[in-house]
């Protein structure tokens, strides 16, 4: 679904009018909609873990640390929103499928718990690190349906605030909670089904 799509169905909320093209319509629909996108967009792919947004890579290149409680300094990928879960080692099980011994592994909390995020950079004291992260995917094409019904519910809020009448708020707001329960019913279902990240304890850190 293309981004003038999704904002039409946002104005279908709001008022009865729809945009041809988003990105250059000079329509005040269109330019509140512009205003109001990406900060939607991004509050939304923050607050919850939407399935397709989920990515995992592997930092190797590090700077030293300036921050004395931590050694090591990587720079996050240019879409990275927040980190889900960092590892030092990489094993991707599939638990509904798993051997004795991968099942055991299952049972060991990997997870790295000490670091911070600032400017877009992670420190911690860990080399070779691997993050499962939220990505800002900003391709509406990669978007999930149950991502896009709650999205355009939220977009309308936003723009009613500009265009759209006092006595829609009340509607728009019920019409988003049951989205919220509706839809991320599913979403959490998908990510208990997806591959999680696991630390071999046989396996030695690399040293430089």
């Amino acid at each position: 679904m293309t981004k003038t799509e999704i904002c039409n169905i946002a104005l279908s909320f709001v008022q009865n009018r729809s945009i041809n093209n988003i990105d250059n319509s000079t329509e005040e629909s269109a330019i509140v909609c512009r205003q109001f996108f990406d900060i939607a967009r991004k509050f939304l792919l923050q607050r919850f873990d939407w399935e397709f947004t989920i990515k995992q890579v592997e930092i190797e290149d590090y700077e030293d640390s300036e921050d004395t409680k931590y050694r090591y300094k990587y720079e996050l990928p240019s879409d990275f929103l927040k980190i889900k879960k960092i590892q030092n080692f990489e094993l991707n099980f599939n638990f509904q499928n798993s051997s004795a011994v991968n099942r055991l592994y299952s049972n060991l909390d990997t997870a790295i718990k000490e670091y911070k995020v600032v400017s877009n950079y992670l420190y911690c004291n860990i080399e070779d690190v691997n993050i499962l992260y939220i990505a800002d995917i900003e391709d509406t094409e990669l978007w999930n349906i149950n991502f896009i019904n709650i999205f355009t519910i939220y977009l309308a809020i936003q723009i009613n605030s500009k265009i759209g009448k006092d006595d829609f708020l009340n509607r728009l707001m019920l019409m988003y909670n049951n989205a919220i329960k509706e839809n991320l019913s599913q979403e959490l279902q998908k990510n208990k089904e997806r591959t999680v990240l696991v630390s071999n304890p046989f396996v030695t850190c690399r040293g430089r």
